[in-house]
């Protein structure tokens, strides 16, 4: 998850399943240790800043297929 945060230096990170208001991590880098089908689905992240007001924009969904 990489935000141009105009000078912002410490992002918040949050994963998101598609259609989930939980986010399952807060790393800017989220690796998948073990999957199975039930994890095909959409995803995106976005960032808040640390110690601020100010979030990104929802990034893009990239779509994960486990068969």
């Amino acid at each position: 998850c990489d935000i141009d945060g105009e000078g912002v230096t410490s992002w918040q990170y949050s994963w998101y399943k598609y259609g989930s208001s939980n986010a399952f991590s807060d790393q800017q880098e989220h690796t998948f240790r073990s999957v199975t089908e039930s994890d095909t689905d959409k995803y995106s992240c976005y960032g808040t800043e640390k110690q601020g007001s100010r979030y990104s924009h929802r990034s893009d969904e990239i779509t994960l297929t486990v068969s």
